[in-house]
């Protein structure tokens, strides 16, 4: 783990670095890379039942607030989620139906508790060193 894991900034990143390791900017359009992000990455998984929005698939959402200036002029909003979005936009996040996250609390989680923990393991790993 990276401690920072940023599926926003990974969906930014493989856009633009396919695009310019193959020199051609149009190889990939915004709504392809999305696509990447999610229905070909459930697939991948052998998730066949989430990954995009229709009736009898998991409820999986991932609600960005678009009313900020990075995402002005809304022209294409696929182009705008990403090129523009960042985690700071995250609003919602919802799995199978329950929401895990809204506007900034974790609703299934204990933050301070994980926190704590992490830091007891990190602590009683460094002892060992």
């Amino acid at each position: 783990s990276n401690n920072n894991l940023n599926i926003l900034q990974d969906i930014y990143l493989f856009g633009v670095v396919y695009k310019g390791f193959y020199h051609d900017s149009t190889l990939l359009t915004p709504a392809q890379v999305l696509h990447t992000a999610t229905r070909a990455g459930a697939l991948s998984q052998g998730r066949m039942d989430c990954g995009k929005l229709a009736v009898g698939y998991k409820a999986d959402l991932c609600v960005i607030d678009t009313d900020t200036p990075q995402f002005t002029p809304m022209t294409d909003a696929a182009c705008n989620v990403v090129y523009a979005a960042q985690g700071a936009d995250v609003r919602l996040t919802m799995v199978d139906g329950e929401v895990l996250y809204r506007d900034g609390e974790f609703k299934t989680i204990d933050i301070e508790k994980v926190k704590a923990e992490t830091q007891k393991r990190t602590d009683a790993i460094l002892r060992r060193l």
